[in-house]
């Protein structure tokens, strides 16, 4: 008689392996990080001797997790798939964002080949082109994080800055659908005129709350003029809350500088009906990038 997976689950001492195993998914590419595996939080990497990471195709659990919006929305959909194909990342949270879209990208060609296909309009001749964009292009190109050694002075405080993780960047995200909403809300003509008063002052709160949050997470230390390093997120946090607008504005600035540094650079295109030379970004949403048909 054939045992129930609950009957095997209840036998004690060894099981053997499954005869199946040998047809189990293995890695489609190994991945090397931008970062090197610097940045991350201790232990939410786990190194290997070579500096390179295997990368496994989706699963079909994977590929609904895509499907999902509330857990696209939240991250967590994001987080599991990457803890799914690439195993020696223990906290996908802590990703650094200058390795966030190369992971992300790794996955998809392990999962779905190098190519994928962009649809661009040519702002010459208005054509509709689509273009196949080999995608290992964009995990061998290689990037310059000098940027992160540089240190910045503002009134006798020396400033140094770090990637901001996966877990602010989601964060980022869902603060800016919710600030939408309200927005929305007080576009309601059934309001009163105090209830939009109210939901304006949410909205502000939120936005100056989530801000501090943002440079707090972009700074790695701050180094006064008798030598004290700060490097304690709370301090950094208060600090931020409590200096005055220059400064605030000065750390905005240095760290809105350095993600436009960073960012992933736009697709080159020639148009075939004009040949005219154009770019277009390479930004995507979780759910059209890991969709087959797109």
């Amino acid at each position: 008689m054939a045992l129930s997976s609950d009957d095997l689950s209840n036998l004690s001492g060894p099981i053997e392996p499954n005869p199946l195993q040998k047809h189990f998914r293995s890695p489609a590419i190994q991945l090397k990080l931008p970062s090197q595996g610097n940045y991350w939080s201790q232990g939410a990497l786990d190194p290997t001797l070579t500096g390179e990471y295997p990368v496994y195709p989706m699963t079909a659990k994977d590929e609904m997790l895509f499907n999902n919006p509330d857990a696209l929305l939240n991250g967590q959909g994001v987080v599991d798939v990457i803890k799914s194909c690439i195993p020696a990342i223990k906290d996908p949270w802590a990703i650094p964002n200058i390795d966030l879209d190369v992971i992300l990208i790794a996955i998809r060609i392990a999962s779905y080949g190098e190519k994928m296909e962009f649809l661009s309009t040519c702002p010459s001749c208005k054509a509709e082109n689509n273009y196949d964009a080999d995608l290992k292009l964009f995990i061998d190109r290689p990037m310059d994080f000098t940027v992160f050694q540089e240190t910045k002075t503002h009134n006798n405080l020396t400033f140094a800055f770090k990637p901001q993780n996966y877990k602010t960047i989601n964060t980022l995200n869902m603060e800016t659908f919710n600030t939408e909403r309200l927005v929305r809300v007080t576009q309601d003509q059934s309001l009163s005129d105090d209830e939009k008063i109210a939901k304006v002052n949410e909205i502000f709160e939120r936005l100056n709350g989530f801000t501090v949050s943002m440079l707090k997470d972009g700074i790695a230390s701050i180094t006064m003029d008798d030598e004290t390093v700060v490097t304690h997120p709370g301090f950094i946090d208060e600090f931020i809350r409590n200096t005055d607008r220059k400064t605030f504005k000065f750390i905005q600035d240095s760290i809105t500088a350095i993600a436009e540094k960073i960012k992933t650079k736009p697709l080159p295109m020639v148009c075939p009906e004009c040949q005219h030379n154009y770019e277009i970004p390479f930004t995507f949403d979780n759910a059209n990038f890991f969709d087959l048909d797109s």
